[in-house]
């Protein structure tokens, strides 16, 4: 199966809470101990958290490049162009 994230929609806290039941095979490390002081709900993970959390589990896609508001994954992954 195949699982489409946007990631700017990965940056609003409100994401995983309200659709992260739609991506069951999909980790999301929650910082739940943390909550924002303006929305209440948790903070959100970076790049880099996401990928460790799932990079074992499935293969990883990124169409379009990432995009420069997490530049976090740089340190430990790098992009493979793949087609034409």
């Amino acid at each position: 199966d195949l699982a489409l994230i946007d990631q700017h929609l990965l940056t609003a806290g409100w994401f995983t809470s309200t659709q992260g039941h739609f991506f069951p095979d999909v980790i999301f490390p929650h910082r739940w101990g943390r909550l924002s002081p303006s929305t209440r709900t948790p903070t959100n993970f970076n790049c880099a958290q996401l990928l460790d959390a799932n990079i074992a589990r499935r293969p990883i896609v990124v169409v379009g490049g990432l995009k420069d508001i997490d530049n976090s994954w740089r340190r430990d992954y790098h992009l493979v162009p793949v087609g034409l």
